[in-house]
């Protein structure tokens, strides 16, 4: 397969961290204690996800009208906590 499993789960952190930056940067910078307190916060909710993303289930799939249009190029199912990513071997990542 031209994606892996642990390319799959590289590409889901990669979108995962842009997630955490994008919050990150979205954050008031002041007062600069409510700054701190909340960028602490956002680091552990961003540290329990990956950790959970280091356990989660991948597994490969592929139906009919699904996310790759041929059984020979199936697609990677990465799921935990009550979320989905689809990784498809063209590196698409799909939440």
């Amino acid at each position: 397969l031209k994606v892996s499993e642990r390319s799959a789960r590289r590409l889901v952190r990669n979108i995962i961290t842009k997630d955490y930056l994008a919050e990150l940067k979205a954050l008031p910078k002041t007062p600069a204690k409510t700054y701190l307190l909340r960028q602490r916060d956002l680091l552990r909710k961003y540290t329990g996800i990956f950790q959970d993303l280091r356990d989660a289930d991948a597994v490969l799939a592929w139906q009919p009208n699904g996310h790759s249009p041929s059984p020979y190029k199936p697609y990677w199912k990465i799921g935990f906590d009550g979320r989905v990513w689809y990784v498809t071997q063209e590196m698409k990542v799909i939440s």
